[in-house]
């Protein structure tokens, strides 16, 4: 891989360009789905020793620092560069997996389908926030490894976001209602009744 570095018309900002070979380029976009498949083997065992609060937070921050450092990495060389994307596959192999966690622990039977819904549209949203930032931010001043320092430190914002705010069983989160706990578990005829009564206390 070959990189040359020119500096911006404000004389300010130095912005480094790189020319991967196109074998390079490929196993940079693979690598991805290499790190997937090792991520997604080390769930079965992480899943019985660690709850999935922890994990979905770890996989997460190694998310963020992947894409953080990816722009310094790719000025150190390739393989530095191939370890970052490596990581990024590594940990975008729990955002499947934690859809079903979150469904099976969340929702009810009936609000299943609705969870699995919403939770999966994650991968629509994604490319939807980062298409035209993407693009603006590779044609600004700051060029493109701007994106990956917004992109990284949003993730670890969102990561512990979601570490101090989720819980892996409603029981134990402050803001579940009773109302919640008769929906899931009762399977009785008068669960509607007195879903109605308790919601009028």
């Amino acid at each position: 891989m070959t990189s040359e570095e020119e500096v911006s018309d404000d004389g300010n900002v130095t912005i480094t360009k790189y020319d991967p070979t196109p074998l390079e380029r490929g196993w940079l976009f693979s690598i991805i789905s290499v790190g997937s498949i090792f991520g997604t083997l080390t769930l079965p065992f992480l899943l019985t020793k660690i709850e999935i609060r922890k994990i979905m937070t770890i996989y997460g921050l190694i998310s963020s620092l992947a894409t953080l450092f990816t722009p310094l990495c790719a000025s150190i060389g390739y393989v530095p560069l191939l370890l970052m994307r490596f990581l990024q596959g590594f940990a975008t192999s729990m955002s499947s997996t934690s859809v079903g966690s979150i469904t099976s622990q969340w929702s009810t039977m009936k609000e299943s389908g609705f969870f699995i819904a919403i939770l999966s549209t994650h991968f629509q949203f994604g490319n939807i926030f980062t298409m035209p930032i993407a693009g603006a931010l590779c044609e600004s001043r700051w060029g493109w490894p701007s994106l990956y320092y917004l992109q990284g430190t949003l993730t670890a914002i969102v990561s512990i976001a979601f570490y101090l705010f989720y819980r892996d069983d409603p029981y134990w989160h402050g803001y579940v209602s009773v109302v919640f706990w008769v929906q899931r578990y009762s399977s009785d005829d008068s669960t509607e009744t007195l879903v109605n009564t308790i919601s009028t206390l």
